[in-house]
């Protein structure tokens, strides 16, 4: 069952990353409209939801071959995936805004840093 839920997301990240990527080429900000930017944003979010939670198992699987190959961690990673993948959302936002600089980011990936420590402490 798990096995089918992972396909089905990395299914949906990557049409939308496909539509992120047209959608980006095709358009401006000001043809698509609020609609647009929120289809931007949501979509972003999705793709980067895919991207996280490829990169996390794929760690995951380079500690189990590291370790002893014995004990595999059940615990799921969609929690740090779904947290992680507003990180470029937020970004984003701060660029926006013109306030994005190395003190923003830091900021941002502390925050990320807290509540990841958060989850794995559930």
């Amino acid at each position: 069952m798990r096995r089918g839920i992972s396909r089905f997301l990395a299914l949906i990240s990557a049409i939308s990353g496909v539509v992120l990527v047209v959608l980006i080429n095709t358009t401006s900000p000001t043809e698509v409209g609020l609609f647009g930017v929120f289809l931007l944003f949501v979509l972003l979010y999705f793709t980067c939801l895919g991207l996280i939670y490829l990169i996390l198992s794929g760690l995951r699987k380079i500690q189990w071959y590291l370790s002893s190959k014995s004990t595999e961690s059940r615990k799921s990673l969609w929690p740090y995936a779904i947290s992680g993948a507003f990180l470029p959302l937020i970004l984003l936002s701060l660029r926006s805004f013109g306030s994005l600089n190395f003190f923003g980011a830091a900021a941002c990936l502390s925050v990320l840093a807290i509540v990841w420590f958060l989850i794995s402490k559930q």
